[in-house]
């Protein structure tokens, strides 16, 4: 009985740091984080680590099951997302995301090498769509478009 307490006030203390209660019932906080949807854990890690050396706090997701899990605690400024990947596609999540009144002005970034033309991103009517490989450049200046505040002003 005392592990149990000890576990749900442990539980209780991070959701107090993190802003949250673990209850999906209750609205996602709002902060100045970039979500990473990637599959592949070395680019989803080196994306990360890459923003974050720029300045940004990341969150990361390895499919877009997980991201919708994630998006119910956090709300981030800005999506990067690939379209490829288990579990829950690029393109289900980001319909999904769009449904959503909560979750569809959240801006969106398409990473990825699977699309073929301008009327498959087109469909998606994503913010910016960057071709793997990535030039490292185009995808800080994005994060930097996208992470700011309500001013407009860098929150790094």
């Amino acid at each position: 009985m005392q592990l149990a307490h000890r576990a749900s006030t442990s539980r209780r203390e991070a959701d107090r740091r993190s802003g949250t209660t673990g209850h999906s019932h209750e609205k996602a906080v709002e902060a100045h984080v970039i979500l990473v949807i990637e599959d592949d854990e070395s680019t989803r890690e080196t994306t990360a680590r890459i923003l974050r050396l720029a300045g940004h706090a990341v969150v990361t997701a390895s499919d877009g099951k997980e991201a919708l899990s994630i998006l119910e605690r956090q709300r981030p400024t800005v999506i990067f997302c690939d379209l490829t990947m288990p579990l829950m596609d690029g393109w289900t999540f980001r319909r999904l995301q769009q449904q959503s009144p909560t979750l569809a002005s959240i801006p969106f970034i398409v990473v990825s090498a699977s699309l073929y033309s301008e009327s498959e991103a087109d469909v998606l009517d994503a913010d910016v769509t960057l071709h793997k490989p990535v030039h490292l450049d185009d995808m800080v200046r994005c994060a930097q478009r996208y992470d700011s505040g309500p001013d407009g002003t860098d929150q790094r």
